[in-house]
């Protein structure tokens, strides 16, 4: 049956207790000339005290164990960062020796460098295809496309109500000002339409005040 190790440390802590009282015990009571019979076998005070010596010794060479480990790893820990810079600068030193790719580097635990190797033509067009899809995916434009927009006006902040309709009665804050208009753009003539200053036939339309086809000045009529 296992002993928790808290029971284990207060059960060692008591027979220590026990330990030094019983030396103490022998010291105190009993001559070198008196013996006792413990387990059977007969033992002097002398023989006793031996016995009690040893099992001290036993924990005593524990105790400096610990001691002796505790010391031993605080050392490496103080020392750690100094050999750490030692190892690296004497990496350095054996690659300046035999050179940054010399196959001995290995037998000294040192890599060799990987050769670069060069995308072939198919990587890169793979490559780029996916840089193409992803930018397009994502709205991302390049330099020229978005120095081609040109959308003038100012943006405005309009307040909306809880039913999402422009709150009556509020002031709009900055005002938007829509894009100017582009010259040209939406009037195209419809089909059919005749340009202004023609008539539907195709025929000048007649200067005001001028006179009719047939007619006489200023709109009269003959027989006058």
């Amino acid at each position: 049956m296992s002993v928790p190790v808290g029971n284990r440390i207060q059960s060692t802590a008591k027979f220590l207790a026990s330990l030094v009282a019983m030396v103490s015990g022998i010291t105190k009571n009993f001559t070198a000339k008196m013996s006792l019979t413990v387990g059977g076998v007969v033992m002097t005070q002398a023989a006793i005290l031996a016995k009690l010596a040893g099992i001290q010794g036993m924990f005593d060479a524990v105790t400096k164990a610990k001691n002796a480990a505790a010391a031993a790893v605080k050392a490496k820990d103080d020392g750690l960062q100094d050999a750490r810079q030692f190892l690296a600068d004497l990496r350095k030193a054996i690659e300046a020796q035999f050179g940054s790719a010399s196959p001995l580097l290995p037998d000294f635990g040192i890599p060799l460098p990987k050769p670069h190797k060069s995308p072939s033509a198919a990587e890169k067009a793979t490559s780029t295809g996916l840089r193409m899809q992803t930018r397009k995916a994502h709205g991302i434009m390049g330099k020229k496309q978005r120095a081609a927009i040109t959308v003038g006006g100012r943006p405005g902040v309009q307040l909306l109500g809880p039913d999402g309709k422009p709150m009556a009665g509020v002031e709009t804050l900055g005002a938007p000002v829509p894009p100017a208009p582009i010259p040209g753009a939406g009037t195209t003539p419809a089909a059919g339409t005749a340009p202004a200053g023609s008539t539907a036939a195709g025929t000048p339309a007649p200067a005001q005040g001028g006179t009719p086809s047939g007619g006489t000045p200023g709109g009269s009529t003959s027989g006058q």
